[in-house]
């Protein structure tokens, strides 16, 4: 959808229409005007008046403390005249959009959720990618009931790592209801996870087939800071924008208002279609700034499909690293092209390797496409979607410029496909690993694992968070420390290092022997 998107974009903005097409829209207008005219005048009298300002106001429900109802959907709503009808019993432009916009927010309120990640979660202003200390309380963002029979898209990052998760129904008219989903999957390329929980005729969200264009109207629906689901209004700044060189994806840009709590939620267009999910944004004072960042439902669609049918997302993989052409590069390594692909890295053993691609060569074209930039602003990123597009044993053509060579040469590559484990998450921490006398989170490591590491002990208790306001312990320990002994006696595991502690003498400093960076450190810890 992206590159559509993107080339649609300039066709609007880079061509215009000819004069007969001009003279024919106008006349088009021009008769549907007089239709509305004719049959205002004709059957005004015989029709009831249309309901315009505020919402009949109806009970207000008995829930529980903070209770908020949803947006109440009246039948001024949900049995709304059309808008041509509206207009002719005499309701006006403004009005009828103003109805228009209550109805969408009626339907789509209803398929937005907030989803609570309880547990630990990131600290305040921390990415769960770099984790280094982790709050005992729940964290809470948005999510997209996508199916009748409840399964919800939401961001990766929402619910990475949580061991609990709840999401909280928003029915019409009736009090909130809390429900415990289950992860069927997540993707870490996309940030984007699948929810399931065990409901149905739940009402739903479609995705929007379309390609969005520069200047559509879009409505973003979430629980920003937690405060319950809200409704912003905005436009598409831009259909395909790639924020970081390494993003795999192209994100819509739109100014319509996202802050924390709104990840995962629903970006819609004026028909209530789900064209986006609400991901991050670009701040410097940490609140909204108009620079609001989207991934397009083309990619949720595919990413949801995908963990719905397998639990992960399968990619077609040829083994290569790339990246874009720039003018330092080229000037630096003396490149004698000015566009393409550069591999700067070649996976031993791997379809690319074994085709006779080496690292240097440039891609100038794959399947006939060049890469050239007018397909997408994104060369690298465009024959990576190719790449992974394709299934396992379905050969794709590259048009490779070897060093020294001037002249192309043609290799038809067998592509091959991720694994599950790329997929996965890694460890997992639940709230059995915690350590409460030091207040952290830990994982055991094994033997293959300190390895894998490049670890000097082969066995130990490494620090993975820290529980946050749990014990001052924890300041004198950072995150992926080693414990390996405790007061002089080797630990192994986490239940061998709980039974050190609780043997420690009451008002004793315990010292534990702890490798950080390759490096053997003492600590002293008072943990009363």
């Amino acid at each position: 959808m992206c590159e559509a998107a993107g080339r649609d974009s300039a066709k609007i903005y880079g061509m215009k229409p000819s004069k007969p097409r001009s003279i024919r829209t106008v006349a088009l207008l021009s008769m549907l005007l007089a239709v509305a005219v004719t049959a205002f005048t004709q059957n005004t009298q015989n029709r009831p008046p249309v309901p315009v300002g505020p919402l009949p106001q109806t009970p207000r429900p008995q829930g529980g403390a903070g209770f908020v109802p949803a947006l109440p959907c009246g039948p001024s709503v949900q049995n709304r005249l059309t808008a041509l009808e509206q207009f002719q019993n005499g309701a006006s432009l403004a009005e009828i959009q103003q109805q228009e916009t209550r109805a969408l927010a009626c339907k789509v309120n209803l398929a937005v959720v907030e989803v609570i990640a309880s547990g630990f979660g990131a600290a305040p202003g921390q990415e769960y990618e770099t984790v280094s200390a982790a709050t005992p309380g729940p964290s809470i963002g948005s999510g997209v009931i996508v199916t009748a029979d409840g399964f919800i898209v939401t961001n990766r990052h929402v619910i990475k790592g949580a061991p609990k998760i709840l999401v909280v129904l928003h029915m019409d008219g009736k009090p909130d209801e809390q429900v415990p989903a289950v992860l069927k999957g997540q993707d870490l390329n996309t940030d984007l996870a699948v929810l399931k929980i065990d409901r149905s005729g739940l009402p739903f969200l479609e995705f929007g087939r379309g390609s969005v264009r520069q200047g559509d109207t879009v409505y973003a629906f979430g629980s920003p800071h937690g405060v319950g689901i809200s409704m912003t209004k905005g436009i598409i700044s831009a259909p395909v924008r790639q924020v970081k060189e390494e993003d795999q994806l192209d994100y819509i840009q739109t100014d319509a208002a996202i802050n924390r709590g709104n990840s995962g939620g629903a970006l819609v267009d004026v028909n209530g279609k789900l064209v986006g999910i609400n991901s991050f944004i670009l701040s410097e004072s940490g609140g909204n700034e108009g620079l609001n960042f989207a991934i397009p439902s083309d990619v949720v669609a595919y990413v949801y499909q995908q963990i719905r049918t397998n639990g992960y997302v399968i990619r077609g993989t040829i083994g290569i690293t790339t990246r874009n052409l720039t003018p330092d590069l080229i000037r630096a390594l003396k490149l004698p092209v000015q566009l393409g692909v550069y591999i700067e890295d070649v996976e031993p053993k791997g379809p690319a390797e074994d085709a006779g691609i080496q690292v240097g060569d440039i891609v100038v074209a794959y399947d006939g496409i060049p890469l050239d930039g007018r397909r997408s602003q994104d060369s690298a990123l465009d024959l990576k979607r190719a790449i992974s597009g394709r299934a396992k044993g379905q050969p794709i053509r590259l048009e490779v410029l070897q060093r020294g060579s001037t002249q192309a040469k043609t290799f038809n590559v067998l592509v091959n496909q991720t694994s599950p484990a790329s997929s996965d998450d890694g460890p997992q921490l639940s709230t059995d690993s915690i350590v409460p006398q030091l207040g952290i989170y830990v994982l055991q490591i094994s033997f293959n694992g300190a390895a894998q590491l490049g670890l000097r002990s082969h066995q130990g208790v490494m620090v993975a968070a820290k529980v946050q306001a749990m014990s001052a312990a924890s300041s004198e320990l950072e995150n992926r420390d080693l414990i390996t002994e405790v007061n002089g006696k080797p630990i192994a595991n986490q239940e061998e290092l709980q039974q050190a502690l609780d043997r420690a003498e009451p008002d004793s400093p315990v010292a534990l022997r702890v490798e950080r960076d390759k490096r053997y450190l003492t600590i002293l810890l008072n943990i009363n």
